[in-house]
């Protein structure tokens, strides 16, 4: 995914803004989490489903009713609708949310949105996913000199896709097992009628792999356990 990318990036855009992520090298849990009061807006809040989020549906909710959506979400804190070109995209729309515990990002084509992105404290697992969003269906698992091993998994017949990384800690508590109660910690939703562009232009990962492409090293879902026992671990080119 790209968005470990797309969060630094933020950084540079939003230096007065007082974020969850306190460097590019390390992500510090917001307050809400450390007193379980995270408000779940991608899962219980959430009054629509996957790929749709509140209401925005990648491919098929235009430029106008996106703002007119986000102007009523009472956990937004901003958002900034940034008019410059990246890759397919033509804009996008930064989010923040009021509880500094995640941020979210929807890129635009032809004012509508056809990609959406969020990091952070998402607050749900990725059993909450398998139910509520889409069962895994394929998997990229791969270490990266800062975010140390990254679990992803794909539906791309739903569109959507969620993982996470040793950036968030998430495996620790289950001695580097994957289960169902590990935290998700990344989760895009998309317009599956974008499958073959987004992964032409390397949207998804935004990584240099040490061989083949993005499809090449996707793997079978193989259910829970240690990743490393029940997957092969993808090597990154050392120059990304």
């Amino acid at each position: 995914m790209r968005r470990y990318f797309l969060i630094c990036r933020l950084i540079i855009i939003l230096l007065s803004a007082p974020l969850v992520l306190t460097g590019c090298g390390r992500w510090k849990k917001p307050n809400c989490s450390n007193k379980n009061k995270c408000i779940p807006v991608f899962t219980k809040n959430n009054p629509c489903h996957a790929q749709c989020w509140q209401g925005i549906t990648p491919g098929i909710t235009t430029l106008d009713d996106t703002l007119s959506i986000l102007n009523t979400l009472p956990f937004i804190d901003s958002f900034t609708q940034v008019n410059e070109n990246e890759l397919i995209f033509e804009s996008k729309i930064v989010i923040k949310d009021k509880q500094d515990a995640w941020l979210g990002f929807l890129y635009l084509i032809d004012e509508k949105v056809v990609y959406m992105s969020f990091a952070g404290e998402l607050s749900f697992t990725f059993g909450d996913a398998e139910e509520l969003l889409a069962s895994p269906q394929k998997v990229l698992f791969y270490t990266h000199y800062l975010e140390g091993n990254v679990f992803e998994v794909y539906n791309f017949d739903r569109g959507v896709a969620y993982g996470t990384s040793d950036y968030y800690s998430s495996f620790v508590h289950k001695k580097n097992n994957l289960e169902s109660d590990t935290p998700i910690n990344t989760l895009i939703l998309f317009d599956p009628a974008l499958i073959a562009e987004l992964t032409l232009e390397n949207f998804f990962v935004f990584r240099k792999f040490q061989s083949g492409n993005f499809t090449d090293n996707l793997q079978e879902w193989k259910g829970y356990g240690n990743p490393l026992e029940l997957y092969k671990q993808v090597e990154i080119s050392v120059s990304d």
